[in-house]
């Protein structure tokens, strides 16, 4: 497992170039359903229908939410952003450089003390793609806008070669 997962970290998704960063969806989002499986459990004693619902919608919920922090990343390489979202129906969505306007992020209170976030993504089209509960939100947006520049500065400097 350890050896498969090193030999996924260095794979870049689709012949995109070196991985510059890749981020994962926090743990926070198992918050709710852990304290929904919580509040079942407590509840057995008065209401035991309604406690088994609520403990096995939690559990359901759960066991989707710790796939979705397991398989889930958001990775920077020298010429897109891919994110990968979602078990087991996973979404993959390609934003090259060219076709990226905007990126920030979003922390309430605190997101800025468990570091965690909403990652914004406008695009050249119009569309805005936001991804919530990213891990260290600052530091993949720091290399996201780096990847940035460093696309637009090769793009600049092959332009004025093909120009001369």
């Amino acid at each position: 497992m350890v050896l498969f997962r090193m030999a996924q970290i260095d794979q870049s998704p689709q012949g995109a170039g070196p991985v510059l960063h890749r981020a994962k969806i926090h743990w926070v989002c198992l918050l709710g359903p852990s304290t929904l499986f919580i509040i079942g459990a407590i509840a057995f004693s008065i209401r035991p229908v309604a406690a088994l619902v609520m403990v096995s919608a939690g559990l359901i919920w759960g066991i989707v939410s710790v796939c979705n922090v397991l398989f889930s990343e958001l990775t920077v390489t020298e010429t897109n952003l891919t994110v990968k979202i979602g078990s087991p129906f996973q979404r993959v969505h390609q934003f090259p450089y060219a076709t990226i306007t905007y990126a920030d992020i979003e922390q309430p209170p605190l997101g800025t003390v468990l570091r965690y976030g909403k990652v914004i993504i406008a695009q050249t089209d119009g569309r805005w793609m936001a991804f919530n509960t990213v891990a260290n939100p600052g530091e993949f947006i720091a290399r996201l806008r780096q990847g940035l520049v460093r696309f637009g500065n090769e793009n600049v400097s092959s332009g004025r070669s093909g120009a001369a």
